[in-house]
């Protein structure tokens, strides 16, 4: 059974209805509303009530926050709505002049609601309004607010970058950043620092919203410090927060082993020659087949005492590392021969105290393993016998009487060893002895003439003849040179 009923509620929108028993679906009309509910009367009931809910939703204590956003800001909008039935939903409508848009609010509890509208554009006006619906269909709508967007901030500064990307010491760096305002850019300087000290120049428009100034060349290890103050058409400014870099060292150090060379053959102690330079100057080390032999903390030309005797005799790889303080290094590498064995040589004649005359063979040997010059010694003349095992030697060629004969072999690490033999010339001697021997032979020759042309004219000494004696023509006396 339907009841319909039209009359009143009490203060709390309660009907009160007397029907009989049974199940009854009741719908209230008012206000153009309505309201539908089933109840059930019996006997033991005689007045049965029931709650009809009509009423709309409250919604006040409406805010956003902040009041006056600039173009960057994000709005809160947050409200309190209420329904004894609950409430459905809540709705923020708002308008930036390119329509309406709806926004879902969020329940914060405490019957507190919130959505944030997007930022909009500086001089945008924003209109915005609250719809907000029970559980019981009912729905109220708030009245509508509104707010401006502004401008209260400097250029917005973003993009920056160095070129180079990574400065060193050699370098100027050209600092560039993108500024951007809606009332435009119209003054903007670099801000830089180097050991406490603050420089300033001015930003060049190098391209659309594209910014640019030079900081000069820094030293290496510096770290430069660097922020952008810029201005803009409302006289809004604003500095940057400080980005810094720091200074490098791209440049490899320079120098090398100067001697010895590549190739060489060393014995004893030999002095190392190096030189390294750099403008970061750090170190030089030197190292003998992999193993640290020195360090060097100068720059320039520099020289060590290498104890050959003490690496022992061999190959070498000299290396020479030279670093500087950014950690940039070179490498310069010499081959090496470490040799500390003497050379083998001996005299097989002549003998020692030999007697010598005429043209002699002086006989040697020699052996080494790295052999560089043989030499030959004749009292003081020196022949380069190298490759020889023999001399022929004219001993006519020196005055009689004692030589010394020596033999000298010398090897590529400069080490050398010798044999002698004393001997003695007797070319004068022997010579005397032979003229004796030609003059009595000369003398026989002689009177064998003699007698031979004193027959003959004994023979014709019957024949008459006349000698002519012609006296010889005197020759004029030679000066002898003084």
């Amino acid at each position: 059974m339907d009841l319909i009923y039209s009359g009143y509620t009490d203060n709390n929108g309660t009907v009160r209805i007397y029907p009989g028993n049974g199940v009854y679906t009741v719908t209230s009309y008012a206000n153009g509303k309505s309201d539908t509910d089933t109840v059930a009367i019996n006997d033991m009931c005689a007045v049965t009530s029931f709650h009809l809910d009509i009423t709309e939703p409250v919604i006040g204590n409406i805010t956003h926050d902040p009041t006056t956003p600039n173009y960057k800001q994000d709005v809160t909008v947050t409200a309190e709505i209420s329904d004894p039935s609950g409430i459905s939903s809540a709705i923020l409508k708002y308008n930036d002049g390119t329509g309406w848009t709806d926004l879902t609010m969020t329940d914060v509890g405490g019957n507190q609601y919130s959505v944030i509208i997007p930022a909009k554009s500086y001089g945008t006006t924003v209109w915005y309004y609250i719809v907000a619906a029970d559980n019981s269909a009912n729905t109220a709508a708030s009245d509508e607010f509104t707010y401006n967007v502004i401008d209260n901030l400097m250029p917005e500064a973003s993009g920056f970058t160095l070129d180079p990307t990574s400065p060193v010491y050699h370098q100027d760096v050209t600092v560039s950043v993108t500024l951007t305002d809606p009332n435009g850019v119209v003054e903007a300087w670099l801000i830089f620092s180097v050991d406490g000290t603050e420089y300033r120049v001015k930003l060049t428009l190098v391209g659309a919203d594209r910014y640019s100034a030079v900081v000069s060349k820094q030293p290496y290890g510096t770290e430069v410090t660097y922020s952008v103050w810029a201005k803009d058409g409302l006289g809004n400014t604003g500095t940057t927060m400080p980005l810094t870099y720091p200074v490098g060292d791209d440049i490899d150090p320079t120098g090398g082993i100067v001697s010895p060379t590549t190739g060489s053959f060393l014995s004893e102690t030999v002095d190392i020659s190096v030189s390294g330079y750099d403008v970061n100057f750090d170190r030089m080390e030197l190292y003998a087949n992999g193993d640290l032999e020195h360090i060097w903390t100068s720059s320039g030309v520099q020289t060590y005492a290498l104890d050959t005797e003490a690496l022992g005799d061999g190959a070498y790889t000299l290396k020479l590392v030279i670093y500087d303080k950014a950690g940039n290094s070179v490498e310069k590498t010499i081959a090496i021969t470490v040799d500390n064995i003497d050379p083998t040589v001996s005299m097989a004649s002549p003998e020692q105290d030999a007697e010598l005359s005429g043209t002699v063979s002086i006989d040697f040997s020699f052996s080494d393993t790295n052999l560089d010059k043989v030499y030959l010694h004749i009292d003081n003349a020196a022949f380069d016998v190298t490759g020889s095992s023999t001399y022929s030697w004219d001993t006519t060629t020196v005055v009689d009487g004692s030589h010394i004969v020596k033999i000298v072999a010398i090897d590529k690490a400069g080490n050398q060893k010798e044999t002698q033999a004393t001997v003695t010339t007797t070319n004068a001697a022997e010579a005397v002895g032979d003229n004796m021997i030609v003059g009595f032979a000369a003398g026989a020759v002689i009177f064998l003439i003699i007698g031979v042309v004193a027959a003959y004219f004994l023979i014709k000494r019957t024949k008459p003849m006349t000698i002519e004696v012609v006296a010889p023509e005197k020759k004029p006396k030679r000066k002898l040179k003084s």
